[in-house]
């Protein structure tokens, strides 16, 4: 009851997106897959229906692994930066001075 209550204060304080679900509809999943996820909910004693909610939220904050490629790329690149020796012990000195 309370949760109802937070909600409903949720919603009138704008926190719309807080309050709704949406539902989705996933086309053309093969019968394989549809029978692993199956399967990987009845191990946790599940339906698919109540596992897959649960592991929706559990991805959803995490990167996908084209976000995190990019950023390696993007890290590299900046790390790529060469310094000649000669640079790195006069900014060294210069420090010392």
């Amino acid at each position: 009851m309370a949760r109802h209550r937070d909600l409903i204060a949720l919603c009138l304080q704008g926190s719309y997106s807080e309050c709704m679900t949406v539902k989705l509809t996933i086309r053309n999943v093969s019968p394989a897959v549809r029978d692993q996820l199956a399967a990987r909910a009845s191990r946790q004693g599940k339906s698919i229906q109540e596992d897959l909610p649960q592991e929706r939220e559990r991805l959803a904050p995490h990167p996908t692994l084209e976000e995190v490629s990019d950023r390696i790329r993007q890290r590299e690149a900046l790390a790529a930066t060469e310094l000649a020796v000669d640079d790195v012990l006069n900014a060294r000195d210069a420090d010392r001075r």
